[in-house]
């Protein structure tokens, strides 16, 4: 996720599971990836040179093309102690040098991949920071009975900056409100 209020975690619960229950949630740790990564790849990863766009989801109400995020480095912090601000569908690198690292890192992350089978009423949180996530592909049946996993976010705190531009409590501006800032 690539918005100025990033979570810290990320929740799935499992409402439901794929007909034939094998739809797997995937995650990834940075922090075992970054290991099978050239000293030269990780170095680049760690230079402001990549964009990243917003998700859909959280782009669909402003007009024009999705904002992006950038420049900014896909891996910060300590080496062996690294975070990561990476998603393989929306983070992209102008330069030959810059796509090839995250083709490294994408490749890295299948490598320590874990799949986790959710059945209903099972919750997996995820660092958002550390971890990447996704799923593995399932045939829907488009019945009203398909996989059905809820997503939920949290912040460990709310910056004092953001939350005198907030409209309620638990509220965060939108992002129309806050594009720009970083």
């Amino acid at each position: 996720m690539h918005h100025p209020l990033r979570p810290d975690f990320l929740g799935l619960l499992c409402l439901r599971q794929d007909h034939d229950g094998i739809a797997a949630t995937r995650v990834a740790s940075v922090r075992e990836a970054e290991a099978l990564l050239t000293e030269e790849q990780r170095q680049v990863l760690r230079s402001p040179r990549f964009q990243s766009a917003y998700p859909t989801s959280f782009a669909r109400n402003i007009p024009g093309p999705r904002p992006t995020a950038g420049p900014h480095p896909v891996l910060f912090g300590r080496e062996g102690q690294s975070f990561m601000r990476f998603n393989s569908h929306n983070t992209t690198a102008a330069d030959a040098e810059g796509k090839a690292a995250l083709e490294a890192l994408s490749a890295a992350l299948e490598t320590v991949c874990r799949d986790i089978v959710l059945d209903r009423g099972d919750l997996v949180l995820v660092d958002n920071h550390i971890a990447a996530h996704g799923r593995s592909s399932f045939t829907p049946r488009y019945d009203g009975a398909d996989r059905w996993l809820r997503r939920c976010y949290s912040l460990r705190a709310t910056p004092r900056w953001a939350e005198h531009m907030m409209h309620g409590q638990r509220v965060v501006p939108e992002l129309a409100q806050i594009s720009g800032v970083f």
